[in-house]
């Protein structure tokens, strides 16, 4: 993934959001838990950058 372009990667995410977004547009829940839901992969990216991508630069 760190191979693509800049340009590359933002239009693959702003593409993978916008299909997250209509997913969740379209299901019929409780309001109240889908907010929450709705940051799930917001907290997994996070874990990811703090497990993986700066685990290599405390090393330094």
């Amino acid at each position: 993934m760190q191979n693509l372009p800049k340009a590359s990667r933002l239009f693959l995410y702003s593409i993978l959001g916008m299909g997250y977004f209509n997913a969740f547009s379209s299901i019929d829940m409780n309001p109240f838990l889908k907010n929450y839901l709705i940051l799930v992969p917001v907290q997994i990216g996070l874990v990811i950058y703090f497990l993986w991508f700066r685990r290599d630069t405390l090393r330094d």
